[in-house]
């Protein structure tokens, strides 16, 4: 139960880490509440790692941080149910389902986004959360613009199931797999 805890934590921190690292690519001001609201609350995690990285990279160091955070939790849980340590094939795995992790919350990043979009879209559509969503979700959107008709646009609706396709269906058959492997 414990381990289900440190995930679940885990993930609040690396949505917010994800979330950081589009408002930044997408140009959101830095004075923008929500924008604000992740840099102030990820910044201890953040910071260290963008120092490190290149100025034109640092950006990228909230994926850095989110990866090494779930590294850290797998590690911790796997240190926990076996404290005679682990080799390369525990490694190997804990890297696996950070990558995975990351992956699911990337997957959440954009459906919170684009719930985000759709709200803003009916109260403010020209406010600066709505340009900035708009960069960030027009290239994912691209590839479904033909679900645009007239002034509606349904593009929006068919990544959403493609990513509550891959929460779903693909990500847990996928856990289950590493899990099973990393058994034998």
């Amino acid at each position: 139960m414990r381990g289900d805890v440190l995930v679940l934590l885990a993930d609040g921190l690396v949505i917010l880490c994800l979330a950081r690292f589009w408002l930044q690519r997408a140009g959101l001001d830095s004075r923008h509440p929500l924008a604000a609201f992740v840099m102030q609350t990820t910044d201890w995690l953040v910071n260290p790692l963008g120092k490190i990285l290149p100025p034109k990279r640092a950006e990228w160091a909230c994926v850095i941080a989110g990866l090494l955070l779930y590294y850290l939790v797998f590690s911790v849980m796997t240190l926990v149910a076996s404290p005679f340590g682990f080799g390369m094939k525990v490694v190997l795995a804990n890297m696996l389902f950070s990558l995975l992790g990351v992956l699911k919350s990337l997957a959440y990043v954009l459906l919170i986004g684009l719930v985000i979009r759709m709200v803003c879209s009916f109260r403010s559509p020209y406010s600066p959360l709505a340009v900035a969503l708009q960069r960030v979700f027009a290239p994912l959107l691209a590839p479904f613009s033909f679900l645009r008709i007239g002034r509606y646009d349904f593009s929006g609706s068919l990544l959403v199931l493609v990513l509550w396709l891959w929460l779903g269906r693909l990500l847990p058959q996928l856990v289950m797999q590493l899990n099973l492997w990393l058994l034998h």
